[in-house]
């Protein structure tokens, strides 16, 4: 599919605007990663921070941490493996995610740009076939986009949904955790329950920020069909297949998290009222206990 995205391009070259989306976007994950990596390194020298012999996360260890130097050796080597590999799996996945995204991005660009610069001559007596042609082919690659960010969001569906209500319950305990003894809470409630905090919020807002982007720059195509003179009289055939473009593109892109919520920043205004609410739950019954 994505090479038949160059086939419709008819091998024209990336413009300046291309890149430098493409520049941002690298940078943006450079970000992401490098956010991510300060906090493992915030999650794997907790210990170092409170200066206790401590685990970087609560579990099952198999023997006494506080009695054997060995045994705690083992069990902070194996969780700081575990902290490692998690966020690698994070990195991958969501890059991977919103490097489709982005591409998707590109190809409606491409469609707005050359909708925009349409020759129609508005003195012609009747449809130009060239014109006409192009339409054709800007529709079939319009079309082909759709499918593509359809089958992408499918693909991603089963993930989108168990990581988003992984993250809404990760947001909730981290709040309860961080406000469990007051607040401000102190330095060493916050190195133990902040990364959980960070790490979560961060990967809901990119994900939502994501998915309105592409939302609103498929809507925008109507927009650079509407503002090509689609209106001409003398070209019946041509306002017919540029009135269909706008009609079609007036149903935004949706990306969504297993067809259950829209991503887009309503979505992450509404998960962090849910973590709220989800503290404000805890907090009662932990007021009540």
């Amino acid at each position: 599919m994505l090479n038949t995205f160059l086939l419709y391009r008819q091998q024209q070259k990336d413009t300046e605007d291309d890149k430098k989306i493409e520049q941002l976007g690298k940078r943006l994950q450079k970000a992401y990663a490098y956010a991510l990596a300060v906090v493992l390194i915030c999650f794997m020298t907790k210990p170092i921070l409170v200066r206790q012999r401590i685990l970087p996360s609560v579990g099952y260890v198999p023997c006494d941490i506080r009695a054997t130097l060995a045994c705690y050796l083992i069990c902070y080597a194996s969780h700081c493996f575990g902290g490692i590999y998690t966020v690698t799996c994070f990195i991958s996945t969501d890059s991977l995610f919103w490097t489709f995204l982005c591409y998707g991005y590109l190809e409606i660009k491409y469609v707005k740009h050359n909708l925009l610069n349409l020759k129609i001559n508005k003195g012609r007596g009747g449809d130009d076939p060239e014109v006409l042609e192009k339409i054709s082919s800007l529709v079939q690659h319009h079309a082909q986009i759709l499918t593509y960010l359809q089958k992408v969001n499918d693909t991603f569906a089963a993930m989108l949904v168990y990581q988003f209500v992984a993250s809404l319950c990760t947001l909730g305990m981290a709040l309860f955790c961080l406000t469990m003894e007051g607040f401000p809470p102190s330095l060493r409630i916050t190195v133990m329950y902040s990364p959980y905090y960070l790490a979560s919020a961060q990967q809901i807002f990119v994900y939502c920020l994501a998915g309105g982007i592409i939302s609103n720059q498929s809507a925008s195509v109507a927009d650079a069909a509407y503002n090509s003179e689609w209106w001409s009289k003398h070209q019946p055939n041509t306002r017919k297949a540029l009135s269909l473009i706008i009609l079609r593109s007036q149903r935004e892109v949706k990306i969504t998290v297993g067809g259950l919520w829209i991503l887009n920043l309503n979505t992450f205004c509404a998960i962090v009222k849910a973590a709220m609410t989800m503290l404000t739950f805890m907090k009662n019954l932990y007021g009540r206990e």
